[in-house]
């Protein structure tokens, strides 16, 4: 029956950054032009779910996979095919504010509180274009079919990124962007009123 054998030699965090639109050196604007003075909770939540599914952190790893497969009769090699692959990948982390309701929202006259659902991995996916096979060999004889080689390699390399991606912070940069954002919504949308954000 067939072997795998997988090696990742090497994975390193390429750069970790905040979606563009949210980037230090584009701050994100006011987006409400006309604040109000008094509101209720459920208008509160209505207006931070309508961020929907916030991205606030993404992150570009490159990861070199070294994928085997081997064909093997009563515990014995038989045939092996072995790639080496070399994956770019993207990962982008935020929050889901559909998933806020108003239990999660506490006003008084002077304060608004709210606290965000947990921040996640929202997407992750090799990039094509920039990532390629390296290296293919196979044995003479009785080797592993290697159409879905590749395929293999890739969930692997992406399984790696994400993982690699979440261990250089990714989210903890997700987090506080998540937090400032829903922050100047409100402090835009309310006035008088000291925004406060918290997250699960």
């Amino acid at each position: 029956m067939p072997k795998v054998i997988v090696i990742v030699v090497l994975s390193a965090l390429a750069y970790l950054a905040v979606d563009h639109w949210i980037a230090p050196e584009e701050p994100v604007s006011k987006p409400i032009v006309n604040p109000v003075k008094s509101v209720s909770v459920g208008v509160v939540v209505k207006k931070v779910q309508s961020l929907k599914e916030l991205h606030t952190g993404s992150s570009w790893i490159q990861t070199v996979v070294a994928y085997e497969e081997k064909n093997e009769v009563l515990g014995i090699s038989v045939g092996s095919a072995k790639m080496m692959y070399v994956a770019f990948g993207e990962v982008r982390a935020g929050v889901d504010l559909s998933e806020l309701d108003d239990n999660q929202v506490w006003m008084n006259k002077d304060t608004i509180r709210v606290r965000l659902p947990a921040v996640k991995i929202l997407d992750s996916k090799i990039d094509v274009d920039q990532s390629f096979v390296y290296d293919v060999r196979t044995s003479l004889i009785l080797a592993p079919d290697t159409t879905l080689l590749q395929s293999d390699a890739e969930r692997v390399a992406l399984k790696k990124i994400v993982e690699t991606a979440v261990e250089e912070g990714l989210l903890d940069v997700a987090t506080e962007n998540a937090a400032r954002v829903v922050k100047e919504l409100l402090e835009g949308f309310v006035m008088g009123k000291d925004v406060i954000v918290e997250i699960e």
